[in-house]
């Protein structure tokens, strides 16, 4: 590929015109008016990932959230916990079939069949809560212990489907077992480090040496937002690799269909599980994944027919008093309509519709502040293939 490099005629010609940008203000509008309502909170924020632009196509702020807000996100930490397994499937040879007892000899019996990709599907037939789960006092080793010994099995694993907090506690100690390390230092080095992540850690709801695997996260839009990049770009981050893209399709391969229901959130009623996420199969062979939790803060994947990711997002939301469920499904499917009418241009930097000295000058201040959007060949460092890159697209135009 012959690279050339920007020119001062090429950046002062007149503006390319017609250039089918996305419009999110739809999906802005509809979160303003959740956050408008102030009984339900003061403030909201909201992030989208293309894969096909080099930073975040919209990251908005409504009420009193900043980007340095951070919340509490309920189930949305089950999403990060997954990533966490799988990079234990990936590094420390850890068998999503194999028999818990192999790695947690106190369970015995029948209990001692369930498997981890039953655990982080909800399949395993433990019950949806316990004690044990949410002690802060113990550590995850001496609560799932508690939990081999006194809690017993609701079903036969592998053949029924319950929401659980205890499947997933339990996967979260044989993570530790076939890695030889604690949880939260494990999340740190397996996604928190690759992604630089500063404002997510499992005390979101309490400080606790018993970590809530399937819900006691807190994080930030901007660390959330680097999670979700790293997954609608193949599992890869500024050129770090932190999963295999194999990794992320056997998440979200919905694993419970035609099992029956015995407890689930009547907000996702319908939907399928793979591993850490809900999943959509709609008709058009399209896919919708998403984890959201109970206080509102919901990530998303949206998958096309083809199996490629064509948008990630996250909407940041602390409330626990409504069901704003049907109000964040309108704010997805608003962005979704916008993305799927639009033909995003990765050299448009300021999202205006236009290729302009605007866009150059905003390229160069994102490289030089070194934000995701300067990254233009995503390689991880930011340098003068960067400038290249951008000059070649700018060049191309847009379709």
């Amino acid at each position: 590929m012959t690279r050339t490099p920007v020119s001062l005629a090429t950046l002062t010609l007149i503006a390319q015109a017609g250039l089918a940008q996305c419009d999110y203000s739809q999906a802005e509008a509809l979160t303003a008016t959740i956050v408008d309502d102030q009984t339900l909170s003061t403030g909201a924020s909201l992030r989208f990932e293309d894969p096909l632009l080099p930073g975040p196509s919209i990251e908005s702020y409504f009420g009193d959230y900043s980007p340095s807000t951070v919340v509490p996100i309920a189930s949305a930490t089950k999403l990060l916990s997954a990533l966490v397994v799988m990079s234990c499937v990936e590094q420390d040879g850890l068998d999503l079939d194999a028999p818990v007892s192999t790695y947690l000899p106190e369970f015995v019996g029948q209990k001692g069949t369930m498997t981890v990709r039953q655990m982080f599907s909800h399949t395993s037939g433990m019950p949806g809560n316990s004690a044990f789960v949410f002690d802060p006092t113990i550590t995850l080793q001496q609560a799932v212990t508690r939990i081999a010994l006194f809690t017993s099995l609701q079903a036969t694993p592998g053949t029924d489907f319950c929401y659980s907090q205890v499947g997933m506690h339990i996967a979260g100690r044989v993570c530790e077992v076939v890695s030889g390390t604690d949880w939260d230092t494990l999340f740190v080095e397996r996604v928190g480090d690759p992604l630089g992540l500063t404002d997510t850690d499992y005390d979101g709801l309490y400080e606790t040496t018993n970590p809530l695997i399937a819900g006691g996260a807190q994080s930030s839009l901007e660390d959330y937002g680097r999670v979700m990049r790293m997954l609608v770009d193949g599992g890869v981050y500024r050129g770090t690799r932190v999963l295999e893209q194999s990794s992320i399709d056997l998440m979200y391969t919905d694993l419970t269909s035609g099992l029956p229901v015995r407890c689930t959130p009547a907000s996702t009623a319908g939907l399928g599980y793979g591993l850490g996420v809900w999943v959509q199969d709609r008709p058009d062979g399209t896919k919708r994944i998403e984890s959201p939790g109970a206080f509102a803060y919901t990530p998303w994947v949206e998958i096309d027919a083809g199996g490629q990711a064509i948008l990630g997002g996250v909407f940041m939301i602390e409330d626990g008093l409504l069901d704003l469920r049907d109000s964040i499904v309108a704010v997805q499917d608003a962005t979704l309509n916008a993305r799927l009418a639009c033909s995003p241009c990765d050299a448009d930097v300021d999202h205006d519709g236009q290729l302009t000295l605007f866009d150059f000058l905003a390229f160069q201040a994102a490289w030089a502040a070194q934000d995701a959007t300067g990254d233009f060949d995503r390689n991880g460092a930011f340098d003068v293939f960067d400038f290249l890159e951008f000059s070649n697209a700018f060049d191309a135009g847009c379709p």
